[in-house]
């Protein structure tokens, strides 16, 4: 079978060119395999074909209960058998369809229905996108990988459209992972037909109209699978209750049904909104869809509403977001307000440039939008991107002329945010823009200390280079050596002390960093601090020295260090601390 010839990163045409120089024995076993399904009944053909068709181009393997299912549809009825056993494993599915599948039994599985049904080699598939019928239109000349799978997912999204129209399918409304014989397909229908869709012939007509039936209220089973489909959205969409769902419309711009959306334009109301203001633009813009966007503007949808799942959003805030810089200039021709702000006071500004989306802030910028607006907590737009790590977004605000030095309304700066998070080219870049190296947020902390607490060496040595001020301690009394010392980072407490860092400041509990690396069993550290002077009898508050919290900590090789350097043990007030 050639499994010897394959690797794991090879590109397509190395993976066709190892199929085209299979072995011809197994193409002529193919043949006549195939030959001899040919000469099955009709009825069993079509059954084969069906099967074969779901295996091949579903989009995730599939089990005995949603085969069984899936090769039962019709546009009116559910055909299934009444129980799924091996025999029936046997003969309706392995026995029909050998050698082009097989069905895989899973450790512990609860039943022959939850069996995994797939190809067993890569050349079945390559070999069933060539044999597979198609229509009469498509000559066999046409490459498998274009016309002939469009017309095979054709086939599957009608399948999973006619599926889902079924009510008894929906009768149940529990989805969980063991569905029913009967149910089982129908998560994989509900969550997948648009795929299938979209992979598909775009000019048939009959499955546009199938889309377009099913995507409406007067269909029995829509509120059921629209019900099902917001269900399977992130949690915190979900906390939020939602009295008015959103419109057919919006679901079709949604899944990308681009023919859907188009035929619905033209007969319902662009600006149906959900109660929590989904509409059809704002899910446009959020996937980028400029065609259906311009169709959406031209028909007088509102730039303006707020989607209220989404913080109070607009559409330009989501776009921008994105990175969907033809539907921002798009949206910004229509009247969106480049300084919208959201329920946080955040405007597009901020969510392109935390989002990491440098051609979308430019092209705010260049439409008008205020650099340096501020969220609810004083956030700017360069702050936000600073704490994400957008280092070229950072760039380009600060060439535009962004103020580095604005405090949040926590007393934080962009060089705080960035020093704590370990930017190291962000902080370059704002330090080179004259950025403010002592500033201090609310709780006393500076860059060097946020630096330094988090092990960020080069951050910590461009501060230095940029003259830091090593005796700055945070509000609890932690200086920068201190912060690293507590931390284990013995390189930033070695460039520290190479630069001249005091050794002896304690904090509001009188511990030395020599306290805090004993506390913490950070012995490397421990004994870089005794080669440098600390203070081995020193004591905290409580009139403990560091050789005690060691020993309380049961970091005895410490303890032992300290021994081996003659310390006195017993300095101390507290004697029910041994050793």
């Amino acid at each position: 079978m050639q499994e010897g010839s394959l690797r794991p990163r090879m590109t397509e045409t190395q993976l066709h060119r190892a199929i085209r120089d299979t072995p011809t024995e197994l193409t002529v076993f193919y043949d006549q395999c195939w030959s001899g399904i040919q000469r099955r009944l009709k009825s069993e053909q079509e059954r084969i074909f069906c099967i074969l068709r779901w295996v091949v181009f579903a989009r995730q393997s599939l089990t005995v209960f949603e085969i069984a299912e899936a090769a039962g549809v019709d546009k009116f009825r559910l055909d299934l058998p009444k129980t799924v056993d091996d025999d029936y494993i046997d003969a309706e599915i392995k026995g029909l369809c050998w050698p082009f599948l097989e069905v895989k039994v899973q450790a512990n599985e609860p039943s022959p229905g939850q069996r995994t049904v797939q190809i067993p080699h890569f050349s079945i598939k390559e070999y069933l996108l060539r044999i597979l019928p198609t229509s009469d239109l498509i000559p066999a000349s046409i490459t498998p990988s274009s016309f002939r799978e469009q017309f095979h997912h054709t086939l599957l999204a009608k399948a999973c459209i006619h599926y889902m129209n079924l009510p008894e399918v929906w009768e149940e409304a529990s989805d969980d992972l063991a569905l029913p014989l009967g149910k089982s397909l129908r998560k994989y229908a509900a969550t997948q037909w648009h795929e299938h869709v979209n992979l598909g012939q775009q000019d048939d007509l009959e499955l546009a109209d199938l889309c377009c039936e099913f995507l409406t209220p007067k269909n029995p089973t829509w509120d059921s699978w629209r019900t099902l489909i917001d269900s399977l959205e992130e949690e915190w969409r979900r906390e939020k209750v939602e009295t008015l769902p959103p419109s057919p419309l919006y679901y079709a711009v949604k899944l990308c049904l681009r023919g859907a959306a188009e035929s619905m334009i033209t007969e319902t109301s662009v600006n149906e909104a959900s109660s929590l203001g989904r509409t059809p633009l704002f899910v446009a813009c959020e996937n980028g869809l400029l065609p259906i966007v311009k169709i959406l503007l031209n028909n007088g949808a509102n730039v303006h509403v707020e989607n209220l799942v989404e913080w109070g959003w607009t559409p330009l805030t989501i776009a921008s977001c994105k990175g969907h810089v033809e539907v921002i200039k798009e949206l910004i021709r229509h009247g969106a307000n480049v300084d919208t702000k959201n329920g946080n006071e955040w405007t597009p500004l901020h969510t392109a440039a935390e989002s990491d989306q440098p051609e979308a802030v430019k092209i705010l910028l260049d439409k008008g939008a205020k650099i340096s607006v501020q969220s609810d907590v004083n956030w700017t737009p360069l702050f936000a991107a600073s704490r994400s790590g957008c280092t070229d977004v950072v760039k380009l605000l600060l060439e535009r002329g962004a103020d580095p030095n604005i405090q949040a309304q926590d007393g934080s700066t962009a060089l705080n945010v960035a020093s704590f998070e370990g930017h190291f080219e962000i902080v370059k870049a704002l330090l080179e823009s004259g950025a403010n190296i002592t500033l201090a947020d609310d709780d006393g902390w500076t860059a060097l200390n946020d630096a330094s607490s988090k092990g960020h060496f080069e951050i910590v040595k461009a501060l230095l280079e940029n003259r830091a001020d090593m005796t700055t301690a945070n509000h609890g009394g932690d200086t920068p050596l201190f912060s690293a010392s507590l931390r284990g980072h013995i390189d930033i407490v070695k460039i520290l002390l190479v630069k001249g860092a005091d050794i002896t400041p304690a904090d509001e509990n009188g511990w030395t960093a020599l306290h805090a690396a004993s506390r913490e069993g950070h012995i490397d550290i421990v004994e870089l601090l005794l080669d440098n002077g600390a203070d081995a009898t020193a004591e905290d508050e409580d009139g403990k020295t560091p050789v005690q919290l060691a020993s309380e900590n049961e970091h005895f090789k410490v303890v032992e260090l300290f021994l081996k350097r003659e310390t006195d043990a017993t300095v101390g007030h507290d004697s029910d601390v041994g050793l």
